[in-house]
């Protein structure tokens, strides 16, 4: 059974014609890990300047709305230099725990040992931290069926954040701030333009947030595994 499965490869990494074309569009679902990072709580009209250093972060990759993303690309030069338009939906969701405090200014004051339950409720982008890239990517083939992609792509970010804050809840989507990722994989050619699609990502942002009556930041690094399918057309 073993010698049957790595002929069925063989053959399968050996049959026909490579995925070469002109237009490439993809799609993909996954998982993300997010860094803990400081979060910030400010409100200027009652002076509260408060942060919560090392917050933990859930991703909920699997939980609706899932992890998802897909892209465009067009070949500039020889199906090996891309330009890309991509969309990510990723999620963070605050998990502070039960002894989670932090430190800063209440009303002006100086205060240390702040517990977070007292005055995060809830901090969470679960509809989505998106990121809408445009990447430039190198494809560069190691067989005649496969290929590795390398990607870095910037631009902005639309979260849509659903914060509540000392009992004040408020819930968009919300332009706030740029982002960026770095990524690579490999594509495996399956049947003429069907390929599958393996990829590491990592992804940067610091959304400012707007709450209720002040605003929330933080700075997101994100580990993503991404499998999914792309297809190609406008064979040249």
């Amino acid at each position: 059974m073993r010698r049957t499965a790595w002929f069925s490869v063989v053959v399968l990494l050996s049959a026909s014609a490579p995925c070469r074309a002109e237009w490439r569009i993809a799609a993909f679902a996954g998982g993300v890990h997010t860094s803990p990072a400081d979060l910030r709580v400010t409100d200027a009209a009652t002076a509260l300047d408060v942060t919560f250093p090392g917050t933990t972060y859930d991703s909920e990759s699997l939980d609706g709305p899932i992890y998802y993303g897909y892209r465009v690309g067009r070949s500039l030069y020889r199906d090996r230099l891309f330009i890309e338009g991509e969309l990510i939906h990723a999620k963070v969701v605050a998990t502070f725990g039960d002894v989670a405090t932090g430190f800063g200014h209440v009303g002006g004051r100086a205060a240390a040992g702040i517990p977070a339950a007292s005055l995060v409720q809830h901090f969470a982008m679960s509809h989505g931290l998106n990121f809408i890239l445009v990447n430039a990517a190198w494809r560069q083939s190691i067989h005649p069926r496969v290929a590795a992609v390398g990607r870095a792509g910037i631009g902005p970010i639309l979260p849509h954040a659903e914060t509540e804050i000392a009992g004040e809840r408020r819930e968009d989507y919300q332009w706030a701030g740029s982002g960026l990722q770095a990524a690579g994989g490999i594509e495996i050619c399956l049947w003429r333009g069907l390929q599958a699609v393996i990829e590491y990502k990592f992804t940067r942002a610091r959304p400012r947030l707007e709450t209720a009556s002040g605003e929330a930041d933080l700075t997101t690094r994100s580990h993503h595994v991404a499998v999914g399918a792309s297809w190609t057309f406008g064979r040249r």
